[in-house]
């Protein structure tokens, strides 16, 4: 099966707690697969200045989410970070147009286990 891969960004206000950030993250996940889509990484680049101010915000906690899906998949996601008090702004790119689902989730669980051992490695160093 071959789907279209997606980047989609989105800003988040600065001020929320940890706990308020997951449950964006997790429910845009369910989203993203209640819709016919597959999660591949969602991260954290952490909180940056905005080039300009939005509500009143002159930082926003960056986050990115990597998936497969369809253009409805998208839709989906973007309706619902439209919609969200705690979203500022989100934007999503088509990164490839022809991907196959099981070789692109198998490379990106590869590349979730690096990230983790690597995280393990620094904390032990620390």
């Amino acid at each position: 099966m071959y789907l279209r891969e997606y980047e989609l960004v989105y800003i988040a206000k600065p001020e929320l707690d940890d706990d308020t950030y997951h449950q964006v993250g997790d429910r845009l996940a369910e989203v993203v697969e209640e819709a016919g889509g597959f999660k591949l990484h969602l991260d954290l680049w952490g909180k940056k200045r905005l080039a300009y101010e939005i509500d009143d915000f002159s930082k926003g906690m960056y986050f990115i989410l990597d998936f497969l899906g369809e253009p409805a998949v998208v839709t989906e996601a973007e309706r619902f970070l439209r919609f969200n008090d705690h979203v500022l702004r989100y934007m999503t790119v088509k990164v490839h147009d022809r991907v196959d689902v099981d070789e692109r989730r198998a490379e990106a669980e590869r590349d979730e286990a690096e990230r983790e051992a690597k995280r393990a490695a620094e904390e032990e160093a620390a």
